[in-house]
């Protein structure tokens, strides 16, 4: 009976505190290895000064968050790792490996999501895009990727078993006291000098574009305005004086709206895009350079239907609250439609939006091409059939040049292309060597866009000829194809390749009016008062004046209000001449960087009177209807 207790415990060796310790450094020093072969990517994308130094930083900042974290969870098994009874000790060991590789793959997966689309997974964007019932559509994830992150999560969970099992099989020799104490107390040090430099608290979400843009940029200018309160409490006033509307439309012109998804502006020309182009005589408000109001597909659509700045989002879709403009055209008679070949209601929350319409519809199936002709098919069955006594107004969404971008095999004139179901997200740089692939796939999506665009057109040939319908052809934003380092759209470096695209507006019997810059929030207003809206109260309530209304075009200016501008505080004042990147923050608006409207970065100017208006009134439109 001794002789098997004696083989039981020579059997049974409990796993001693320092194999925790060790297990946990293997872990920190492929954390920081991953940082280390991904940061010339990461600072080069970001454009920071100094980048050096701006390395040493990142990475020792990576460091000190992980290694605080398995101290802690180390510190807190403690009662477990030094129990005799095994089942405790397997329950340390479970939870231990558990935390540490969780923490691995969060790293390794938000790396990869920084260096392809400059997003992180603590940003509330993607947080809430990964909450929405149309992320995996919406997405495109192929199932090979499903497949590849789980077996990479299974492969990193067990890791750590085969340490334990090979650390103690080998008798390691014990880690010195001294040591043990040393790194213990080497965050101390850490936290000291970031609280003291660059406010620990500030920059607690990892890093790396916050921590570069606010707190790195040591060059960044701060203009310290009064903070411009609305004393007429714009939103409550908004709610109330929606019921208060009465319809005063002059003229009952039938309207036509088609947005399509990641259009950029350079890509509308006699090559790609020959049919959009040739629109050009055929619209009315020219702008040669026409912008979005977001980056983002729900906000900028919201924008274009309200009338207003995409920082006003969160707080209408809390409330769930309609747009004025469909109020006015409702009380005037006008039936509204709304088609679109995307997921829109469970994306991001937007469904508010489309509650707007009288008839909303959306066409969903494995092919998005597909859903294009489908929901085109669809619109001009209804539209045949439709009341002719009754104005109308439709909104069509096209989706086929959303990644990854599709089209029929008859459209693919440009190659070699992508294979359709291609892994965005885990090829990350080998993605970049692959650049002329992608190009090309969005290239050949872009050209089927231009030969929905004329279908759609065609549906309408008559009315367009009677001068009877308002026409407006735009993208709900663009699309970066590693112009400044990265893919997409989401992340919020507000260059032209993300925000800046083609229009077409036509206004029945108005002559061709030219602007160098223009805005999709602009159009709502213009909309209302070009059919004879004279209510005054009522285009307070958007952002900007009707286009048929602006007086002194020199001094106008637009804003971008980016992604998630409620907790980013990132926006783009648009001028005549320059774009501003800017940090909106209560009473402060940072200056991060000028470009001039080509995208070419200049020298800051001085703190000039007009500048500090457009600055106030910055604050004004992108904070009253979301205080």
């Amino acid at each position: 009976m001794l002789k098997n207790n004696r083989i039981q415990l020579i059997e049974y060796q409990k796993p001693h505190f320092d194999t925790y310790l060790i297990i946990g450094l293997c872990y920190l020093i492929a954390i920081l290895s991953l940082y280390i072969c991904s940061v010339n990517n990461t600072f080069n994308i970001a454009m920071a000064p100094n980048i050096f130094r701006h390395k040493i930083v990142y990475i020792l900042y990576a460091g000190y968050i992980n290694l605080v974290l398995f101290l802690i969870t180390i510190s807190l098994l403690y009662p477990l790792i030094s129990s005799q009874k095994r089942i405790l000790c397997a329950i340390a060991m479970i939870f231990f490996s558990f935390v540490i590789s969780t923490g691995f793959l969060y790293n390794f997966f938000d790396i990869k999501l920084f260096t392809i689309e400059g997003s992180h997974f603590y940003d509330v964007y993607i947080t809430s895009a990964l909450s929405s019932g149309a992320f995996l559509r919406e997405i495109n994830l192929p199932k090979t990727t499903l497949y590849k992150i789980a077996s990479l999560i299974v492969i990193v969970m067990s890791i750590p078993y085969l340490l334990f099992y090979v650390i103690e099989k080998c008798k390691m020799p014990q880690i010195h006291l001294y040591i043990r104490i040393v790194i213990y107390l080497l965050p101390i040090p850490f936290t000291i000098f970031f609280y003291h430099r660059w406010q620990l608290l500030e920059i607690s979400r990892t890093l790396p574009d916050k921590c570069i843009s606010r707190h790195l940029i040591k060059e960044t200018e701060v203009f310290d305005e009064e903070y411009l309160k609305p004393n007429d409490k714009s939103y409550q006033h908004y709610k109330v004086y929606r019921n208060l509307i009465k319809p005063s439309i002059l003229k009952k012109k039938n309207i036509l709206i088609i947005q399509i998804e990641s259009l950029r502006f350079d890509y509308d020309n006699d090559i790609y895009m020959p049919y959009l182009h040739g629109l050009e005589s055929f619209s009315t408000i020219k702008s040669e350079n026409s912008f979005s109001s977001a980056n983002t597909t729900e906000r900028s659509i919201f924008s274009l239907l309200y009338g207003i700045n995409s920082a006003g989002f969160d707080r209408f879709q809390q409330d769930s609250l309609g747009s004025m403009a469909f109020d006015v055209l409702k009380k005037a008679g006008y039936k509204t439609y709304g088609y679109s070949a995307s997921s829109l209601k469970n994306w991001l929350k937007a469904g508010f939006i489309f509650k707007n319409f009288d008839q909303y519809t959306e066409f969903l199936s494995p092919h998005p091409y597909n859903d294009d002709s489908v929901m085109i098919a669809t619109l001009s069955h209804e539209y045949k059939n439709r009341n002719r006594q009754q104005s109308t107004m439709y909104w069509t969404f096209l989706v086929s040049s959303h990644h990854n971008y599709y089209y029929p095999p008859s459209f693919e004139k440009y190659k070699p292309v992508m294979d359709q179901s291609t892994d965005f997200y885990m090829e990350s740089n080998a993605l970049e060597q692959k650049k002329e692939l992608v190009i090309n796939r969005y290239k050949n999506s872009v050209r089927y866009d231009d030969y929905n665009v004329k279908k759609i057109l065609k549906i309408f040939e008559k009315e367009i000829k009677d001068n009877n319908l308002i026409v407006l052809i735009t993208g709900d934003h663009g699309e970066e194809f590693w112009d400044h380092g990265l893919i997409g759209h989401s992340a919020n470096n507000l260059f032209n390749c993300r925000i800046h695209v083609p229009l077409v507006f036509h206004l029945p019997g108005i002559k061709p009016i030219k602007y160098n810059i223009t805005s999709n929030t602009e159009m709502m207003p213009t909309i209302l008062d070009y059919l004879g809206v004279k209510d005054s109260t009522l285009f307070s309530f958007f952002d900007y004046a009707s286009l048929l209304k602006v007086k002194n075009e020199e001094n106008r200016f637009i804003i971008n209000t980016g992604c998630d501008f409620k907790n980013q505080n990132k926006a783009c004042i648009i001028t005549n001449t320059k774009k501003y990147w800017i940090t909106v923050k209560d009473k402060n608006v940072l200056i991060n960087k000028e470009f001039l409207l080509n995208d070419t970065l200049t020298v800051k100017s001085k703190k000039d009177f007009l500048l500090r208006k457009k600055l106030k009134q910055t604050i004004y439109l992108t904070y009253r209807y979301l205080r």
